[in-house]
């Protein structure tokens, strides 16, 4: 990969053309292509992370998504008043989550390990615009807290004690 294939010094992904130019100073990366036509080609997110910073972003994705998945077996639970172990282990997860943001007051703990390590990119920011990622931790915890209400207010009745 050479020199016009970057942007701003980092490769690009998913290009199916030669660049020709790149504007640094758009508010995306559009690149005029040797076709003559415009392409929205994306810096690649994993460019220039050591290996350190590629293992803590995995690790990173794998608890978040173990997370989501304990906010949606939450979820069901409370829908359906289902009870299970899965429902013990998700609560823990989320209990441990939720410690972790009131201690960094509503940061991602592993943030500043992230940018110590030379990942600059927070995670929700791979998959989602820098607004919509500001976002997500906030809208997450709203939505595991209502989940929490309803599985609460939804109690199962105790077959056989006489109370429901």
């Amino acid at each position: 990969m050479d020199e016009s294939d970057t942007i701003v010094g980092k490769p690009l992904r998913g290009e199916d053309c030669e660049v020709v130019t790149v504007n640094p100073n758009a508010e995306t990366d559009t690149v005029e292509c040797s076709h003559g036509g415009h392409a929205n080609h994306t810096p690649d997110p994993n460019s220039g992370l050591g290996r350190r910073a590629l293992a803590l972003r995995g690790a990173h994705i794998l608890i978040a998504t173990v997370e989501i998945a304990s906010v949606a077996h939450l979820w069901v639970c409370a829908i359906t008043g289902r009870r299970d172990r899965a429902l013990t282990g998700a609560m823990v997860v989320l209990g441990i989550e939720g410690a972790a943001l009131i201690v960094t007051r509503g940061d991602c703990p592993l943030g500043p390990l992230q940018a110590r390590l030379g990942d600059p990119t927070p995670l929700f920011e791979l998959a989602l615009p820098p607004a919509a990622a500001k976002l997500a931790v906030p809208a997450l915890a709203m939505v595991t807290s209502v989940g929490l209400g309803l599985l609460i207010a939804r109690r199962p009745s105790t077959e056989g004690s006489g109370t429901r």
